[in-house]
C-alpha cells in the first residue's frame, strides 16, 4: 500500500483565507466558493505542487499551465488541498 496523499499545498491555508475573506465581503463565487478539494495527480497545476501523473520520471518536472478543468474550479472558488496518489500514467 501506499499513501493516499502524495503531497499537499503548501499555499491551501492561505487560498482558504483569502476565500472566507471574498465571503466576508459579499463576493461569493458560487456552490464550491471555498470546498477543500483534492486532485488526482494526473490533473496539471501551475503551482508549488509536482504533476507526475504517478510515475517517477516526470518527477520535478512542474506544470507550466492549470489543466482547464483546474481552471474552472478555481474560478468557482474551491480550494485545492493536494494531489492524490494514482496509478503509474492512469494504467
Amino acid at each position: 500500500g501506499g499513501n493516499a496523499f502524495l503531497e499537499t499545498n503548501p499555499d491551501a491555508l492561505s487560498e482558504a483565507k483569502a476565500r472566507d475573506k471574498e465571503r466576508a465581503d459579499g463576493r461569493v463565487r458560487g456552490h464550491l466558493h471555498g470546498v477543500p478539494i483534492a486532485l488526482k495527480d494526473v490533473f496539471e497545476t501551475n503551482d508549488r505542487m509536482q504533476t507526475s501523473a504517478g510515475s517517477k520520471a516526470l518527477v520535478g518536472a512542474p506544470a507550466t499551465k492549470n489543466a482547464k478543468v483546474v481552471d474552472n474550479l478555481l474560478k468557482a472558488g474551491v480550494v485545492i488541498v493536494g494531489k492524490t496518489n494514482m496509478s503509474e500514467l492512469s494504467n
